[in-house]
């Protein structure tokens, strides 16, 4: 791996050892005699020593040369050992899986996927890291993560976001609401579709909210000030799937996706709404930091995901 090093370059001096003379020594490394003379002189000039004793026949070591060529022969130990680790971190790294993203997206499309990848490889590590888009962002920023799940594109511009799948929205209401009585027929379950009820009956209900910087909550506060629905905000969480649970549990109204919906362990006790066309369907990214390459167990990754 490293070519400018003591042994590489003064390695002719085994050659003139097991030659036994300068003369086939230089015919074996295809220079002239004079030539490999003088370049044995400069070495030894350069150590203080004399390498060879030149009046025997054939020459050989003096006893500091012996010294000399059994460092070398260390020396080409050690860097064997350090290209040998080096190949090794290097085939470590490119099998190796950093991803982050929501709690739901790992389990809804993760998950899967790298049970794909561990088929194809079963030694491939894998990390991964829950959180918010602005920690993950800021994991990936410091070259931490490989790549993220994330919905929205307004990331730094050291981001390419690779499109993976699109997902749908809906309602969310406490199934305990007498309210879904009146609602039933639009009633429609996760992954369905179906018609859309007059939002603003929900004026003055409970709503559950996320992080202002959270995408997710930009569509909720833009569906509430479109459809002119004034909430009673009564708790604020910061990942999708917590405010489904909280729904289940009667705390309040959510949008949420199919995916975290589909999550939760009480979701006998969601009601789930179709919303508009312009709020149903949002688009899944796979945000990647230009300045660090993708190790090949992450774009494979990459790649099943889109095709998920």
């Amino acid at each position: 791996m490293l070519t400018d090093n003591e042994y590489n370059k003064n390695s002719f001096v085994f050659t003139i050892l097991e030659n036994g003379s300068l003369t086939k020594a230089a015919k074996e490394l295809n220079i002239s005699q004079p030539a490999l003379s003088m370049k044995l002189g400069k070495l030894e000039e350069t150590l203080g020593l004399l390498l060879f004793n030149r009046e025997t026949s054939p020459i050989c070591l003096t006893a500091e040369g012996g010294i000399y060529l059994d460092y070398l022969k260390k020396q080409k130990v050690i860097m064997d050992e350090f290209s040998a680790s080096i190949a090794l971190l290097h085939n470590e790294q490119t099998r190796r899986i950093r991803i982050g993203g929501p709690e739901v997206y790992v389990k809804s499309l993760v998950v899967d996927a790298v049970q794909r990848i561990r088929k194809q490889d079963p030694n491939c590590m894998v990390e991964v890291r829950n959180g918010s888009q602005r920690a993950l962002t800021a994991l990936a920023e410091q070259g931490d993560l490989d790549f993220f799940i994330c919905t929205s594109t307004r990331l730094p511009e050291v981001f390419e976001t690779i499109p993976l799948k699109k997902e749908r929205l809906y309602l969310c209401l406490p199934a305990s609401l007498p309210i879904n009585k009146k609602l039933q027929k639009y009633m429609t379950g996760p992954g369905g579709h179906g018609k859309c009820f007059d939002f603003s009956l929900l004026n003055g209900y409970p709503f559950i909210f996320l992080g202002e910087d959270q995408p997710l909550q930009k569509f909720i506060s833009r569906f509430l000030e479109e459809f002119r629905i004034t909430p009673v905000i009564r708790m604020r969480v910061d990942q999708a799937a917590t405010g489904v649970e909280f729904v289940a549990a009667g705390e309040g109204v959510f949008i949420a996706s199919a995916s975290a919906i589909r999550s939760c362990s009480d979701r006998i006790d969601i009601c789930t709404y179709a919303l508009p066309e312009s709020y149903s369907d949002r688009q899944i990214y796979a945000a990647c930091n230009r300045h660090h390459a993708l190790p090949e167990a992450a774009l494979n990754l990459i790649a099943m995901l889109k095709e998920e």
